[in-house]
């Protein structure tokens, strides 16, 4: 357990919140501003936004929690440096982005939050202040606590000051898009990326309904009829790099198929990227989300599997991670937003089975982002008791975020 400070940081007004919820028997819950809805005490993260250091020769950055992503960009965009990691809006909080350890299609090249947090300052369920890590790593010794509380959603703390890696802007980028008429060439495809000479940031696969809504030069009918998989290739660096990049995986996968569509420029990344992680999200119009993490080598058979479901299929082929969300489009009468009594229901639990079920053999993980029927399924009871001791030891009193919340700042 992290020792906490003895200093007037006990003072902290987020401490201050978490010890009176304690003694109150309440939960507490982050919210944006003040006055802002909360089902339990509310702390509004909004007054923490302060750039607290920001040695750009050192390219890190110490920030509070309550900035939010674009924010952080203008700052670091004045040095020619960024954060590389894909929120899933601009407007998200520094610390729920921490939180949540979401990333994008950036992922392939850059990594995950867990390789950009350097050091934390949070305050436990007991309203207890503690640090982890700092800006000069070599001198960090003890637990990582900086990759624990990253993706832990608010449930062993709540994170109000972080220290971040960034690197330097990219001076130009491109996304490509490889459309191929069968499974089987997109398969290869992959199979020759593991050894391209190129070095892409970006490495996506997608159905063809998913093409049809993301990338905006696929037309329903071409996509569904003549290529039911697309891979999406991104590349950052200077004006040269690029360009070599992209003639080089063009060579590569000439003999593959040859509908390949490029746009040049960090807009059209920026873009893509956005476009995505919006839809990596829980939408309101949805009515189920699932996501994926599997072997890369299965991501294929994977989208291939689900290609007679009315589902749109998309993430990273690189990485193993996809999400599965319901197209709404009805096809065949049991899926999406059908008519029928019970058809979401059916469709929903349909493919929630055959994903577990093939999961299961190539021991992957399902997760379910939004769901009325389907829960993700618990994890083995080593695990779950790992999860629960933790929880147990940063949280005796439970009022913070449960074990499976999202992050909602």
């Amino acid at each position: 357990m992290p020792h906490p400070n003895s200093s007037d940081e006990q003072t902290h007004p987020i401490a201050e919140t978490i010890r009176k919820a304690v003694a109150e028997g309440r939960k507490v819950q982050l919210v944006r501003s003040a006055g802002g809805a909360a089902d339990g005490i509310p702390i509004a993260i909004e007054q923490f936004r302060a750039v607290v250091d920001y040695p750009a020769r050192d390219m890190t950055i110490t920030v509070e929690s309550g900035l939010t992503v674009s924010e952080l960009a203008g700052i670091l965009r004045a040095e020619s440096q960024q954060l590389p990691i894909d929120p899933c809006s601009p407007d998200q909080t520094i610390g729920g982005l921490v939180a949540g350890n979401d990333s994008g299609p950036r992922r392939f090249g850059y990594g995950t939050m867990r390789d950009y947090l350097i050091g934390v300052e949070a305050i436990d369920g007991r309203g207890r202040v503690f640090h982890a890590g700092g800006r000069v790593v070599k001198n960090v010794a003890g637990y990582d606590l900086c990759r624990l509380l990253t993706g832990s959603r608010g449930s062993l703390a709540v994170i109000s000051r972080v220290t971040l890696k960034v690197k330097p802007l990219p001076v130009d980028a491109a996304i490509a898009t490889f459309a191929f008429t069968s499974y089987a060439a997109a398969e290869r495809a992959l199979e020759l990326l593991n050894l391209t000479a190129s070095s892409p940031v970006i490495l996506d696969v997608m159905n063809a309904s998913a093409a049809t809504r993301l990338l905006s030069q696929f037309s329903a009918a071409d996509a569904e009829v003549r290529y039911p998989v697309v891979l999406v290739i991104g590349w950052e660096g200077s004006e040269s790099s690029v360009a070599w990049q992209i003639e080089t995986v063009r060579t590569e996968l000439q003999d593959l198929t040859d509908q390949v569509h490029v746009q040049t420029g960090t807009a059209a990344v920026d873009n893509y990227c956005e476009r995505v992680c919006g839809l990596q999200q829980p939408q309101d119009a949805d009515t189920w989300l699932f996501q994926t993490r599997q072997l890369p080598s299965t991501v294929i058979s994977t989208v291939a599997s689900l290609e007679s479901e009315d589902c749109e299929v998309f993430g990273r082929a690189g990485n193993g991670d996809l999400f599965i969300r319901s197209a709404g489009n009805n096809a065949n009468g049991n899926y999406g937003t059908g008519s029928e009594p019970g058809s979401q229901r059916v469709g929903e639990q349909l493919v929630f089975e055959q994903l577990q079920s093939m999961l299961s053999e190539q021991q992957g993980a399902l997760f379910v982002r939004k769901s009325r029927h389907c829960r993700t399924p618990l994890p083995d009871p080593q695990t779950l008791t790992l999860c629960r001791r933790l929880k147990e030891m940063f949280d005796p009193a439970g009022i913070l975020n449960s074990l499976t919340a999202e992050p909602e700042v």
